[in-house]
């Protein structure tokens, strides 16, 4: 890839420019007969041309451009050469402005022509030099010491000069890299809004870019448990898919946790790199990864998702599991490039999830609402499918709430109403969701429970409950309390909505089979109550 030097080209053309006027200025007060005047005055006004017409070269098609090159060096470099040598026997500190001229004639050297026509095109304008040197200049030991300064002196200005082309097309290809990085992912990012769908078509812009690759993962941190867990979906051999179980790693496991640790772009290129990583991963994490049938990783490249301003939130590796050296250095900007846009598009998703769950939650309990919860329990239910284990939900209302809102008024009702979803916060697991479904019907989301754990967290949940009901005026003078019913994916049902629906019609004969055991006791209770507040 070549860069587009006009600008700095200019510079350089520029630098000449003044050097030349200024030498034309100060040689035309010299001491010199009228002929040598005219002579190097025309010189002058030659190279100052030539200088300038050549700013129109880098508009021609360039098929020989290392020849034109060394051409563009040779020819200001020999008129230099002339009129330095005319005006020597009466221009003072003539060494100094020889080494001046030449330096400047370096300078102008086009920095986006290829190295080996530079280098060629640097050296002609020092051999010029010396020559100039050589037959102006007496030839002593002092003057010839001086003469190998010069010359190191304008060696390394030229290297700087390829030094400053390399940083220039460096930084050019490395733009160029991520324009294109950024159109790929955009193609695949379209108007994609929640993780997992950010994470499936990242993987898939890094199959288009990355095709050595045989495996892919975006492994990002739970905030829960400070684990590195991929969303649901993972780059492998047969494409982009969401079958199998998925990556869970500590932050310092595996390629995901040298790559986190390193805190930058990494490169494994052999087994034994890739070897030396897997290494500290645990045993459970191996077994996982091998159930998850991916093989031995030959070679990996991986890099950190860092959001503008932010902390690592995780890290995209890649892999291949059939060749070593399927990346090398020069692929390392471009996998930081789908990082760095992969960390922003996650970062916003997490946003956008965050406000619609804000505007989700339910306005009296705080909890997740039940537009919020149908999807919560369709993510938990095709989870649960992926990872081959169960999810619990329990269905639970608070008995007699019709009551306490006809004798207290809505206020205490809604105090309930907030006293319950505490004591739902306070029972139910980190991992686990509560929402209400409405009106004084909760449900809860309980992944990787099976009915025995669910049982016994909807009897802890009775409990507070109770607990908590004796000591408030309300709900310890009302029948309030709690039924559930609890329904298992996949035993009970094998959908989302077949699951709620199960749990649902739980509910409904654990309140029949309570109304009928203690009827008696709450008609007897419901004559007393309004008795009771009116002495109060």
């Amino acid at each position: 890839m070549k860069v587009r030097v006009g600008v700095p080209r200019r510079y350089g053309v520029a630098a000449a420019a003044i050097v030349m006027t200024a030498l034309l200025v100060r040689l035309l007060t010299l001491p010199l007969s009228g002929p040598a005047r005219l002579l190097e005055g025309a010189l002058c006004l030659l190279i100052l041309g030539f200088v300038v017409t050549s700013l129109r070269l880098q508009r021609a098609a360039w098929g020989a451009r290392g020849a034109l090159l060394i051409l563009y060096a040779l020819a200001p470099a020999v008129l230099a050469g002339v009129l330095l040598r005319i005006a020597a026997p009466v221009l003072p500190d003539y060494p100094m402005l020889a080494v001046l001229v030449f330096a400047a004639i370096v300078v102008s050297i086009d920095v986006g022509a290829p190295r080996i026509a530079g280098l060629l095109a640097g050296a002609v304008v020092i051999a010029v030099f010396v020559q100039l040197w050589l037959t102006t200049v007496a030839t002593n030991g002092s003057e010839l010491a001086s003469l190998a300064v010069a010359c190191v002196m304008l060696a390394g200005l030229e290297l700087v000069v390829l030094a400053h082309r390399d940083h220039v097309e460096s930084a050019y290809e490395l733009e160029s890299l991520r324009g294109r990085v950024f159109a790929v992912m955009g193609q695949h990012l379209g108007t994609e809004r929640d993780v997992s769908s950010i994470v499936t078509a990242v993987l898939y812009a890094c199959q288009e870019m990355f095709p050595a690759a045989t495996y892919g993962a975006v492994l990002l941190i739970d905030e829960s448990d400070g684990l590195l867990k991929a969303p649901g979906v993972v780059l492998g051999p047969d494409g982009v898919g969401s079958g199998g179980p998925m990556p869970e790693l500590a932050r310092d496991e595996g390629i995901a946790g040298a790559v986190i640790g390193a805190g930058r772009a990494l490169l494994l290129p052999t087994m034994v790199d890739v070897g030396h990583a897997e290494a500290a991963v645990r045993e459970q994490s191996r077994l996982r990864l091998a159930d998850a049938g991916n093989g031995f990783m030959r070679s990996a490249i991986g890099a950190p998702l860092q959001p503008p301003g932010a902390g690592v939130i995780g890290c995209l590796v890649l892999a291949s599991h059939t060749h070593e050296h399927a990346w090398r250095e020069r692929n390392l900007p471009a996998v930081q490039a789908a990082a760095d846009e992969a960390a922003r598009a996650i970062e916003r998703a997490r946003r956008h999830e965050a406000d619609v769950d804000q505007a989700l939650l339910d306005s009296i309990t705080g909890l997740v609402s039940h537009r919020r919860l149908l999807n919560v329990v369709e993510q938990e239910v095709a989870r649960a499918s992926r990872a081959d284990t169960t999810l619990a939900i329990i269905f639970s209302d608070l008995d007699d709430f019709k009551e306490i809102n006809d004798a207290w008024g809505h206020d205490a009702g809604n105090r309930v109403l907030r006293m319950y979803a505490d004591v739902l916060r306070g029972a139910l697991r980190r991992e686990d969701t509560a929402a209400r479904y409405g009106g004084d019907e909760f449900v809860c989301v309980l992944p990787g429970a099976d009915r025995e754990q669910a049982l016994a967290i909807a009897d802890r949940i009775q409990q507070h409950f109770a607990d908590g009901a004796r000591g408030d005026p309300v709900v310890g003078t009302s029948n309030a309390s709690v039924s559930y019913g609890i329904a298992i994916y996949p035993d009970d049902a094998g959908d989302a909505a077949a699951v709620l629906t199960a749990a649902d019609a739980q509910l409904i004969r654990a309140k029949q089979r309570n109304k009928a055991l203690t009827g008696r006791a709450r008609r007897a209770q419901r004559r007393r109550t309004p008795e009771r507040l009116d002495t109060a």
